[in-house]
């Protein structure tokens, strides 16, 4: 976060920080035991949010040892990666403990802690409930392939623990890299809590291991990282992953059913590394991890186990012929039942693409599409995005099946058309 090194007023702190956590008498309190050090800026009394940050920590730290001892080992940090913000102690059986800062105190978060101690001394050999969700990466899915450009990425919004290397070119070793960053893997491990040889293999046996560049140890804690690179795994050198990969790393890593010592912190890698690719308009695409992981997320939501299922049913759902048997299908369903098709089917083009039926005639238009690709709105979608009438068709299935609920029936319309555009992004549709 750039404001993390701007001088603001403990008033301000509070709407950039969180209200309830950082709440200014607190603030001053500390400013004047000495744990805060203030600046005077145009006649008011200013601090800086990373050194309020850090001494917030410090006294949670501090509070935990003294009532809490079991836990004391706990990685304490502030998560402002993602709304909504929070303060974090993270390492807890594998779990976290979180509060909102706009919402909760250092006294609401203790409470959980305390909460934690007391089934420790009760119930030893219990699984311990959680208390937060832990990381949900499953569902964050990058929407959109980007351009082909290489923007720059600002080097000050990683964490300091993690270990990196800013290259000049956007092919390393073979491998393109178009953050310019690489993200040292061991740090990464360190970062969420996993043993560095662990992650490593598992790396090995992923197609990352194609992504991946190595460097020798002592060119990465050199001043001038020159080189040279060798592509792959090599004994003795550290290996680097280009940064716009680390989103799907995470995701891939989570859905192979590890877990690491730190989710939270997991998630905070996460949702900084995405936020930080979308900021730059950095696509994170191009392998088949991407594919892999694309799949198993629409598997998932569909209850479908094999991949050659998946595909063979939006291949289905996208043919001309299938669509219309189905939507003849759906005619005959809604005169059985006494509705009318003119509303019911306006009903569901508006629910699923925004935009009724004659709006996509005039949409064709504009396109200057073909009259024939125009003669009807399914047509127009067909012709310029597949995606829309995929869901719909999905809608006149569920309708065909259960009439009774106009809502799941244009949900169903919308998920269908999510998880067609997802698969359709990766080339997992393609001919």
């Amino acid at each position: 976060m750039s404001n993390m090194y701007k001088l603001m007023t403990a008033v301000e702190l509070e709407a950039e920080l969180g209200a309830k956590y950082f709440y200014r008498q607190r603030t001053y309190r500390f400013q004047k035991a000495g744990k805060i050090r203030a600046f005077a800026l145009r006649g008011q009394q200013c601090f800086l949010p990373n050194k309020v940050v850090e001494a917030y920590i410090n006294e949670l730290k501090a509070r935990i040892y003294s009532t809490v001892p079991e836990l004391k080992n706990a990685n304490v940090f502030y998560d402002n990666s993602a709304e909504p913000k929070r303060m974090v102690a993270d390492g807890i059986f594998g779990r976290y403990v979180a509060v909102e800062t706009d919402k909760e105190n250092e006294e609401d978060l203790i409470k959980k802690l305390l909460g934690i101690k007391e089934w420790i001394m009760s119930e030893p050999e219990a699984v311990v409930e959680v208390l937060d969700e832990p990381v949900n990466v499953e569902g964050a899915i990058e929407q959109a392939i980007g351009p082909t450009r290489s923007p720059k990425v600002p080097a000050g919004v990683f964490p300091s623990e993690i270990r990196l290397v800013e290259v000049k070119t956007d092919v390393v070793a073979g491998v393109e890299v178009k953050s310019y960053f690489l993200f040292s893997l061991p740090s990464i491990a360190d970062f969420i809590g996993v043993r560095s040889d662990a992650f490593s293999k598992w790396v090995q046996g992923t197609s990352f291991k194609k992504f991946v560049v190595s460097i020798h140890n002592r060119k990465l804690d050199g001043p001038q990282i020159s080189g040279p690179f060798v592509k792959g795994f090599e004994k003795g050198f550290t290996p680097l992953l280009p940064f716009e990969l680390v989103p799907e790393l995470l995701v891939a890593f989570k859905q192979s059913g590890r877990t690491p010592d730190y989710p939270a912190r997991a998630e905070q890698l996460y949702n900084l590394a995405s936020s930080t690719l979308e900021a730059v308009g950095l696509a994170i695409s191009g392998n088949s991890d991407k594919a892999a992981s694309e799949l198993a997320k629409v598997s998932e939501g569909l209850g479908i186990s094999t991949a050659e299922q998946v595909v063979a049913l939006f291949k289905r759902y996208e043919s001309r012929n299938f669509q219309v048997n189905e939507n003849k299908r759906f005619h005959s369903k809604i005169k059985a039942v006494g509705d009318r098709y003119d509303i019911v089917t306006s009903d569901i083009t508006v629910g699923v693409t925004g935009m009724t039926p004659n709006a996509w005639k005039d949409y064709g238009k504009d396109q200057k599409l073909p009259y024939k690709h125009r003669v009807s709105s399914r047509e127009v979608m067909r012709h310029t995005k597949p995606e829309e009438s995929v869901g719909i068709t999905f809608s006149e299935s569920h309708y065909i099946k259960n009439h009774s609920d106009m809502e799941e029936v244009i949900e169903t319309g919308l998920q269908g058309k999510l998880f067609y555009k997802r698969l359709k992004d990766v080339g997992l549709l393609d001919d």
